[in-house]
């Protein structure tokens, strides 16, 4: 099961999709309405994010069952520890729905085209909201606790060399689909193709960032490394100019990883 979903995208729609996404976020600490037409539950909007409680639902499942995955195709699990990590998601899992369930009841109701309503719930409603897009089953979550505690020094070595593998192959992969999709903005040769993805894959990677921008992070690193691709790329000015446009609409984002 493969963790980051590298979905292909012209260069304007990933664009858009982190646009929305950096509003979301900073939604988290200074809340704004964002009036969704059709979509008026405030619940249903920011936690559901549209889905129905049954499909989210087995979404949260299914990353359970990826992080174990993962760690079973790491390194060789004795029964024992198979099942300590398999009860620690479940639990994670029962965790997290008693405190959803909690909030729901709390928020039920709350239109989230009211101004007022939206102000007065979003501190209860926000915790969880980050939870969602941080992930359930991130370094706090209680699967991450038994698994260090679970696993001996030699699997837990190996199963930290494979996560790091799988999150270079996955920033990489970004930075040729971002490369690949700009040359369809602004054509490229195949010198300054290599000499971008040098310049991307070079730049410090983000340590920690929010679930739903993992497929931007190319273009995140695009807007980041802008100074020396001035300098080192190659691309004329015209391309230059065309892409620093491009890129003012990202401006900014670069806030919503942690360096």
């Amino acid at each position: 099961m493969i963790y980051f979903a590298l979905v292909r995208r012209s260069l304007l729609s990933q664009i858009a999709l982190l646009l929305l996404a950096w509003l979301s976020i900073a939604s988290m600490t200074s809340p704004v309405l964002f009036a969704q037409p059709g979509q008026p539950d405030i619940f249903q909007q920011n936690i559901l994010q549209q889905k129905t409680e049954k499909v989210f639902r087995e979404d949260v499942v299914a990353r359970s069952h990826d992080l174990i995955e993962r760690v079973k195709q790491s390194c060789e699990l004795e029964p024992a520890q198979l099942e300590k990590l398999q009860l620690a998601a479940e639990g994670d899992v029962v965790r997290f729905y008693r405190e959803f369930e909690r909030i729901k009841s709390e928020v039920k109701g709350v239109n989230q085209n009211d101004a007022q309503a939206f102000q007065r719930v979003w501190p209860i409603l926000s915790p969880l909201y980050q939870r969602v897009q941080q992930g359930i089953f991130d370094e706090s979550s209680l699967s991450h606790s038994v698994l260090k505690t679970t696993l001996n020094s030699g699997q837990l070595e190996q199963f930290e060399t494979a996560e790091a593998k799988r999150r270079d192959y996955a920033f990489k992969a970004s930075c040729k689909v971002a490369i690949a999709d700009l040359s369809r903005e602004i054509p490229l040769t195949g010198e300054q193709r290599e000499k971008l993805l040098a310049i991307m894959i070079s730049v410090a990677r983000p340590k920690k960032s929010h679930l739903q921008m993992e497929s931007m992070i190319g273009m995140v690193i695009l807007g980041k490394a802008i100074k020396r691709i001035e300098e080192e790329s190659g691309l004329d000015k015209k391309q230059l100019d065309h892409l620093i446009k491009l890129l003012e609409r990202v401006r900014g984002m670069e806030g919503n990883f942690q360096w």
